[in-house]
């Protein structure tokens, strides 16, 4: 009966003390919609002192810890060369439906592997990482992909288009003069985070029947010593 209590007191502790474990999940992804005639050069430019944004959603059931964010980018024009880095950063939304909506910056991402040759138009997949480990997407919330030039080494880059015309989302483009916003247009793009899992509240009949099970051992250690 003692080694029975015993095990079951152990069990118990053990289940309540265990941590949580969560694998990374898709928080966002619009790349089911495929692309604008696919090889084609069909993409939105960004080179030097332009930029563009797209707008994505988290899904109000749970928050999030930004893991990593993949784009399809493309070499525009006759130039052989990806010829540079591009930053990318992730805002909170102001809440606006114009050139404004852009908000907070909440972090930045980077990517090392833009520098190599490949054929003009030739359309790739980044994985851009977040440089820091704290970024949370909130459920329930809107967020912003922002995709520039770097500042030392620009890179001239297509982003590629979604092969829908009326779209949900919303899209900022910079052209170095002012800022257009476009709200049936959206940037295909993956997002994907680790659910961001609090601690669950233990109830207090289960602290009881530990507290029980743990004083039955004690009881009964002290019966077979007397």
């Amino acid at each position: 009966m003692q080694t029975k209590l015993k095990r079951l007191a152990g069990a118990l502790i053990l289940a309540l003390s265990s941590p949580v474990t969560v694998s990374a999940s898709t928080v966002f992804d619009n790349t089911s919609n495929g692309y604008v005639n696919d090889g084609n050069n069909w993409y939105q430019v960004i080179t030097t002192s332009q930029w563009i944004a797209t707008r994505f959603s988290v899904d109000p059931g749970i928050d999030y810890t930004l893991d990593k964010i993949t784009v399809r980018l493309n070499t525009p024009g006759s130039t052989p060369i990806f010829n540079g880095f591009l930053d990318m950063s992730i805002h909170a939304d102001n809440g606006t439906e114009d050139s404004n909506a852009i908000g907070a910056l909440l972090g930045n991402l980077t990517n090392f592997g833009l520098i190599y040759p490949k054929n003009p138009g030739e359309s790739l997949s980044f994985d851009f990482m977040p440089t820091a480990t704290n970024i949370l997407l909130e459920k329930g919330e809107d967020y912003w992909v922002r995709l520039a030039p770097n500042t030392i080494l620009p890179a001239t880059a297509g982003w590629d288009m979604l092969n829908v015309s009326n779209v949900a989302g919303a899209v900022l483009t910079h052209t170095g003069t002012g800022t257009n916003y476009y709200n049936t247009r959206s940037m295909p793009l993956i997002v994907e985070g680790t659910a961001a899992i609090s601690a669950v509240p233990i109830p207090g009949a289960v602290w009881l029947m530990g507290s029980a099970l743990i004083g039955f051992v004690g009881w009964g250690r002290r019966t077979v010593v007397a």
